[in-house]
């Protein structure tokens, strides 16, 4: 063997060693001023909302480096959500008033372009290849009456295309707040999958996921467990939570269940697991991941398996590329963190990559 392929034999295993021997947890991204409320990651790099901590003000901002301050992309009074797609980021923000909803949408070094405004109470964002949807929530006609649902809040369902030439509603929600109470999971086939909880005013939460043809038609209810639940979207699977059925009482810890898009009997895959958490699917497997560690969900009913561990806000995490981000506060820091969860995001964080 000539000398060249010693020397990069011994590279590639000291690498390899590398990989397999370092840990999967947290690194810093970036530190960060303010509450992050959400994260999103994609090929142009990641993103996040951030407010003051006297909640005057919010942010957009995208990381510019490991352990460097981000770049700041846009402000106003409120960011409601926010979707990559491609190198663009597009995102929701509120004045404040009746109507003062705007989807916008910033590429890295260029201006903020507004796509469309007036809009109202908008919260729930995706975008997908050719479309872009959302939801608006209408207040309550008659605040008080939580005994007739359509006096309450309701929550519209929007689609357009990537360039808001044209609009459409697609489906009209119940709700119970005056933003709506889910999020968008996305698009497969042709139909529109979302997660939705309500039913906060009775003192017994509800949590449904549903479809819609995007091309229109009426709304199809997959899953109606109680509680305030998750759910994510495989490429031809839906996973959810539910209350548990193995503690006491059931409402302190979450089964994950699992179906196919296409029809079949719901599959127990596991219990036990912690209530503040969130659903993710990394290539088509379910991860969950809480406060503390992000766990593989088995394929058959079995115990979970501890993944990485992780101190962040679950209601903050995203995912690309292998690597789970998220928003962490200590007791003096806040930090926009990552966590590598395949070799590969473990190569990119060596190589100083976000």
């Amino acid at each position: 063997m000539s000398s060249s392929r010693k020397v990069l034999l011994v590279v590639l295993l000291v690498l390899v060693a590398v990989l397999v021997v370092s840990r999967r947890h947290d690194r810093l991204v970036a530190p960060v001023q303010g509450q992050v409320t959400r994260t999103a990651a994609g090929p142009g790099g990641l993103y996040w909302i951030e407010r003051k901590a006297d909640g005057s003000q919010a942010a957009l901002w995208r990381a510019t480096g490991l352990g460097r301050p981000g770049e700041q992309l846009a402000t106003a009074p409120d960011i409601r959500d926010l979707a990559v797609a491609e190198r663009e980021v597009y995102f929701l923000t509120e004045e404040g008033g009746p109507g003062s909803g705007r989807l916008a949408r910033v590429g890295a070094g260029g201006a903020p372009q507004v796509l469309a405004d007036g809009l109202k109470a908008p919260q729930g964002l995706l975008v997908t290849t050719d479309s872009v949807y959302w939801a608006e929530t209408r207040p309550a006609a008659v605040p008080g009456i939580a005994c007739v649902p359509v006096l309450q809040p309701l929550s519209l369902i929007y689609a357009a295309d990537r360039a808001l030439q044209s609009r459409r509603l697609l489906v009209v929600a119940e709700n119970a707040e005056t933003h709506f109470g889910g999020k968008l999971l996305g698009e497969r086939d042709g139909q529109l999958y979302w997660v939705q909880q309500f039913g906060q005013q009775y003192n017994r939460a509800v949590t449904t996921v549903s479809r819609l043809p995007v091309q229109g038609g009426d709304p199809e209810e997959l899953v109606r467990v109680l509680g305030s639940q998750d759910a994510a979207l495989g490429r031809s699977v839906l996973y959810w939570t539910a209350p548990s059925e193995e503690r006491m009482p059931p409402e302190s810890a979450r089964t994950v269940y699992r179906r196919a898009l296409a029809g079949g009997e719901p599959e127990k895959l596991t219990d036990w697991m912690a209530l503040r958490g969130v659903l993710l699917v990394l290539g088509d497997r379910p991860l969950y991941c809480d406060d503390r560690v992000v766990w593989r969900v088995p394929d058959h009913l079995a115990e979970p398996v501890p993944l990485a561990s992780l101190r962040v806000e679950p209601a903050t995490v995203s995912m690309a590329h292998g690597t789970l981000y998220g928003y962490r506060m200590d007791e003096k820091l806040r930090h926009v963190v990552r966590c590598p969860l395949t070799l590969a995001a473990r190569l990119r964080g060596l190589l100083r990559l976000i």
